[in-house]
């Protein structure tokens, strides 16, 4: 009998213990402490067909098997300029590495080539965006004009024969499989190219667009162009002078400093990168944050986000690259969910939380979307507090965030004198 109750014992630990590191997360965390990442700066990412990824820092290139980790940099291979500012892999996995210095350059697996000002027609030597068309052409960004590479000669657009109205710096490319072109730049407006036919959106010359620089752009399946505005958020244009704003004076949206974004299949399912709130996801006109105050995601500033093939979220930080199984934010279950606790109902002076999970941030809304600034205040273990006398009587909106990426909503009713 000692010997079976042994057995059992035995047997139950070895599956908590295979259990517990079996356990998925959510959240993964690379930097350069705890993986072969050269650098915690991540700028851009890329996927090669096969899964493998390819992370460019300010301090070298990297590729990532999920296992291994390889390194390239000015010492052992022939990258110009270890701070890497753009990737494209092209249809025969050639990487194509844009530098801040060092011009562009090409690694077939094996060989490096180095195109840069001094050796081909390209204006600048700062690479900030790179596409690919139909066609199998380069297209790259520089801070002085567009060019386009067929693999044999460049040809240069730039102020001198293209229709740029304020400014040539190119912030980002994204050709779609129809072959239109969608370039968001540095202070010159929204340029759209179809066929040969270039259309500029700036503010001067009255097309409505809310923000003259895009730092990221793309296209959903409905041809409707999104963009990454450093001033006014996620803007997104169905045509005309139509221009959807998503910031904080307009919508839930919590950043005005919009810096990337990701375009999910599903059309009302964005992913955006700010300067200030680190990942913000939009689902509908729900938008939930992510940084360092409320989930693992290690800083407020994201510099890039792609999804892969398998549907995982790649992200780019000051702090570190961040991999993201969405399927995974399920957040508190039921039981745990009915323990947070918002009260007293009506509140007239103080509104308290009472939670047994650790809560990063909670913010008060009006029934519109506009954030009202109340700040909750820790009481005690498990308590915050709220001073609300100076608000209207009504219902309101709480949004809690908590530290593992959960999100919890309750609605507060606001009575009593003022």
């Amino acid at each position: 009998m000692a010997i079976l109750m042994y057995r059992r014992i035995i047997l139950i630990f070895l599956c908590l213990c295979i259990g517990g590191r079996a356990l998925p997360q959510a959240w993964t965390v690379y930097n350069s402490s705890n993986s072969g990442l050269p650098f915690n700066a991540v700028n851009c990412i890329a996927f090669e067909a096969g899964g493998l990824k390819w992370i460019g820092t300010e301090s070298g290139l990297a590729s990532f098997d999920d296992t291994t980790w390889t390194v390239y940099n000015t010492s052992n291979s022939g990258l110009p300029d270890n701070a890497v500012r753009s990737l494209l892999i092209d249809e025969s996995n050639n990487k194509w590495v844009g530098t801040f210095l060092g011009g562009l350059a090409k690694f077939d697996g094996t060989n490096w080539t180095v195109y840069d000002a001094l050796n081909t027609p390209l204006p600048d030597n700062f690479i900030k965006a790179l596409a690919l068309d139909t066609a199998g052409n380069k297209w790259i960004g520089t801070i002085q004009g567009l060019v386009r590479y067929d693999d044999s000669t460049f040809a240069v657009y730039d102020f001198s024969n293209a229709p740029f109205q304020l400014s040539d710096n190119i912030a980002d490319i994204h050709i779609d499989t129809a072959n239109v072109f969608t370039i968001g730049t540095l202070n010159g407006g929204l340029i759209r190219i179809m066929d040969t036919m270039w259309t500029v959106y700036t503010i001067p010359n009255g097309s409505g667009i809310p923000d003259n620089t895009q730092l990221e752009v793309e296209i959903d399946d409905n041809g409707m162009e999104w963009m990454a505005t450093p001033a006014n958020g996620l803007v997104a244009h169905p045509g005309g002078l139509t221009w959807l704003v998503y910031n904080p004076f307009t919508s839930n949206m919590p950043s005005y400093a919009a810096s990337s974004l990701e375009l999910l299949s599903n059309p009302d399912r964005v992913w955006v990168g700010t300067y200030d709130k680190g990942v913000v996801r939009k689902d509908g006109l729900v938008f939930t944050h992510f940084d360092n105050t409320n989930s693992p995601f290690p800083d407020v500033f994201a510099s890039a986000i792609t999804q892969d093939s398998a549907g995982i979220l790649w992200m780019g930080s000051p702090s570190g690259l961040v991999r993201l199984d969405e399927s995974l934010l399920t957040g508190l279950d039921p039981v745990s969910r009915e323990t947070v606790l918002l009260y007293p109902s009506p509140a007239s002076h103080e509104v308290r939380i009472s939670s047994p999970v650790q809560l990063g941030e909670a913010r008060i809304y009006t029934l519109e979307g506009r954030h009202v600034p109340v700040q909750f205040n820790p009481v005690k273990t498990g308590i915050f507090a709220a001073d609300v006398s100076g608000l209207g009587n009504g219902v309101y909106v709480v949004r809690m965030h908590f530290r593992d990426g959960t999100i919890v909503i309750r609605k507060m009713i606001k009575g009593g004198s003022r």
